[in-house]
């Protein structure tokens, strides 16, 4: 018999395990260590985009509402930044339908028969969303039918018209070559 230990036979020298261990340690480190400071850049900027976005809100709110109503102004922008991030639409977009739409009067009813701060009609979507009489309800069932017109017309300003003038009033007008952003809205919501 041969006393030579065959090369399959060998037991992996210490060193290499230790170097192979090592390796892998600083990847698992520096994996962490990137993680979590993409987790600090994401929350700073998350922050930062926060707080312009209520600055911009109380601002808008101000220009319609008394200087002096500062607690109002906050809540009214922290339910309008919920619903917003809760819909997945802009939150400064929102703001600006609720500037054009109400002023900021969540109390406002329009001839239509629209009410609160994103004039929702109670007749068309008093079903879907039975809180729409609150103001944080009147704000999220807005920001939903928004995305939903978002979602359906695919294109933003078509979803604003519709959320003015009615997807069957905006589908209508497509459908007979015209233009429904003619009557004006979705420029008035940008230019606010």
């Amino acid at each position: 018999m041969d006393d030579n230990k065959r090369p399959y036979n060998r037991k992996p020298r210490s060193s290499w395990l230790v170097i192979l261990t090592i390796a892998f340690a600083v990847v698992a480190v520096t994996g962490a260590g990137t993680a979590w400071w993409a987790l600090q850049i994401k929350e700073h900027t998350d922050h930062a985009l926060k707080k312009l976005f209520f600055d911009f809100c109380v601002v808008q709110y101000q220009v319609y509402k008394s200087k002096d109503d500062q607690a109002k102004a906050d809540k009214l922008c922290k339910d309008v930044w919920d619903a917003s991030l809760a819909s997945n639409i802009s939150p400064f977009l929102f703001t600006k339908v609720v500037a054009v739409e109400s002023a900021f009067q969540c109390d406002a009813v329009s001839y239509a028969g629209a009410f609160g701060c994103a004039q929702v009609l109670a007749r068309t979507w008093k079903e879907k969303y039975p809180d729409m009489y609150s103001q944080r309800g009147n704000l999220f069932a807005g920001a939903a039918i928004l995305r939903q017109y978002l979602d359906l017309f695919g294109e933003e300003k078509l979803a604003l018209t519709a959320y003015n003038r009615g997807p069957s009033m905006v589908w209508a007008i497509l459908r007979g070559g015209g233009n429904p952003n003619e009557n004006g809205y979705a420029q008035k919501v940008y230019d606010v």
